[in-house]
């Protein structure tokens, strides 16, 4: 609750959530107002509303990666802020034109409309890690941004419901215009500070980037987020609860209503909706509250863990309250799901490539969604609607588990900047540097008894310990000094400051986990941090001191 409340306090911060609110708000009465001034116009043929929301679908569908990728060149405020220009100059001139004889100039609106939307989005995630003041900070700054969204969808569904139903559809166009005015001038008012590289790591930035862009926007912008376990877990674990959610949309009408199944009647139907509502405003809170003690992959493996158990349960009941909290809590995970879900992607990627990681996984989850909208009518005719609200939430905790399990073996010992701030070589090195290494860093099983370097070798390699025992041995003079080291612990550094050939030979006692840097990555870790040398200069000359036998080894080898 500490990283919400330095959130809500934050002035950059507010500006955003300020313009969020209203913004959202406006978007949720130009849907409902564009589906009634269609609905009058269209002489209540349904399947013209339909229409609307196809061509609204194709832009996210399309340009997803594209528009992420744009918003990482233009920079997230500025993409923000056209974005926002633009959707206020289109739905102002709907607004001016929209008649009986025109109301057909709808649908090219709103297919420019949802591109422009595509653009934001992505630009609205990658500006988050600009704005807090740390990383702490990043899942309260998104779960923020969701339960303003949540309660902007509640209130603007209000509002736009209210007016239209009287029949005023351009005042609801002119203050969804307004709303965009509103959103671009308190973006115009932040002040994102530039993100705390040096011009090395940015180059470095950019090099992944480039090495990322495979041909084919598409292809390069897949690859990237699966070289990336932790995003390539964020989305197969995501896939079935957005498949879920866009059958539910389809299924929730007639499960409400249905005398075996809910039997709640019409009024049923909005009652779910506002348990969803209010689940989604909560998650926000229980988002910043878990995310400052729980590891994050495990965060969003529960949630989402969770939330099929309540979709399952929401299938088995026949009861209204029972169905009500179950639908509560769906809201709930979901929106811890996707605050989680986009601090991953911030500390996954470099911030000049979030856009585009976002853009991309956005993209994939959302069609997700309209496969579960697609293949909805043929489970519940198959299977039908109870048992495929049961299958789906079932299918998702046995997804979630398997999926957890591939990203632990896979991840298992890799190193963390975290992880390295433990280690003494690591502990007074800035945050940038130490992910720097992060990035350079190999992970190396060895089985117990392995020989890790040979004493008298060449050696280019510096090793720090993550798991395991390893036993060194220095050979001199007939004797041999020995000594175990752990995890935290490294070795392989007297050779690179030294430019000798190995002083010791260092033995798996156990099956050992190292996290491995080259010479050329050593030097360059020494150059971009004095006080990483400073700390390996401390610990090779206690060892000298310590050790007769080393120092006899190094005027062997000439040192």
């Amino acid at each position: 609750m500490r990283e919400l409340a330095a959130v809500l306090r934050n002035r950059n911060m507010v500006l955003l959530l300020a313009g969020r609110l209203i913004s959202t708000g406006g978007d949720w009465i130009y849907n409902i107002a564009l589906s009634i001034a269609i609905y009058q116009y269209g002489h209540g043929q349904t399947f013209l509303i339909s229409l609307f929301w196809l061509i609204k679908l194709v832009p996210s569908l399309a340009f997803g990666p594209l528009s992420g990728s744009l918003a990482d060149r233009l920079g997230y405020r500025r993409s923000m802020i056209l974005s926002d220009v633009g959707r206020m100059v289109l739905v102002a001139a709907l607004a001016l034109v929209l008649s009986g004889s025109t109301w057909l100039v709808i649908y090219p609106v709103a297919f420019l409309v949802t591109s422009l939307s595509t653009l934001f989005s992505p630009a609205s995630t990658g500006i988050i890690p600009s704005l807090v003041s740390s990383k702490e900070e990043r899942l309260a700054g998104n779960a923020a941004i969701l339960q303003v969204g949540s309660i902007a969808m509640i209130a603007g569904s209000a509002i736009g419901g209210v007016v239209a139903g009287v029949g005023h559809i351009a005042p609801l166009l002119f203050i969804e215009a307004a709303s965009f005015g509103i959103s671009a001038l308190s973006l115009a008012f932040i002040r994102p500070h530039r993100p705390a590289v040096t011009t090395d790591e940015a180059e470095e930035d950019e090099e992944e980037e480039i090495a990322a862009d495979e041909p084919g926007g598409y292809l390069g912008s897949y690859r990237m987020l699966a070289r990336r376990p932790i995003l390539l877990f964020s989305a197969s674990v995501l896939a079935l609860p957005e498949l879920a959610s866009g059958a539910t949309v389809v299924w929730i009408v007639p499960y409400a209503e249905a005398h075996q199944y809910l039997n709640m009647g019409s009024s049923g139907v909005g009652y779910l909706y506002t348990a969803l509502g209010v689940g989604a405003v909560l998650g926000g809170v229980a988002a910043a509250f878990l995310g400052s003690s729980i590891r994050l992959d495990y965060l969003l493996a529960a949630s989402v863990f969770i939330g099929g158990i309540a979709l399952a349960f929401f299938g088995l009941v026949t009861i209204a309250i029972p169905a009500l909290i179950a639908f509560l809590v769906v809201g709930l995970v979901e929106t811890v799901e996707t605050a989680v879900q986009e601090t991953l992607l911030q500390q996954s990627v470099p911030e000049t490539m979030i856009g585009r990681a976002s853009g991309t996984l956005d993209s994939f989850l959302f069609n997700m969604m309209i496969v579960g909208n697609v293949v909805s009518g043929l489970l519940a005719a198959t299977l039908g609607v109870r048992t495929s609200i049961i299958g789906l939430g079932v299918l998702t905790v046995a997804v979630t588990a398997y999926s957890w399990l591939r990203l632990y073996w896979a991840t298992e010992g890799q190193p963390t900047a975290e992880s390295l701030a433990s280690i003494p070589a690591f502990a007074s090195v800035s945050q940038p540097v130490r992910e720097w290494a992060v990035r350079r860093m190999t992970r190396e099983r060895y089985p117990a008894g392995a020989v890790i370097i040979r004493q008298g070798e060449e050696g280019d390699r510096f090793y720090t310990i993550a798991r395991g025992q390893a036993q060194v041995i220095v050979a001199g003079d007939g004797e041999a000094a020995r000594r175990t080291l752990g995890p935290g612990d490294f070795f392989g550094e007297i050779v690179l400051l030294h430019n000798v050939a190995r002083t010791a030979t260092v033995r798996a006692e156990s099956k050992l986990v190292l996290w491995e840097l080259t010479r050329e990555d050593f030097e360059e870790l020494q150059r971009r941090a004095s006080e990483f040398r400073e700390s390996l200069m401390e610990t090779a000359s206690m060892r000298l001191n310590e050790d007769t036998t080393i120092r006899m080894a190094l005027a062997n080898f000439g040192a």
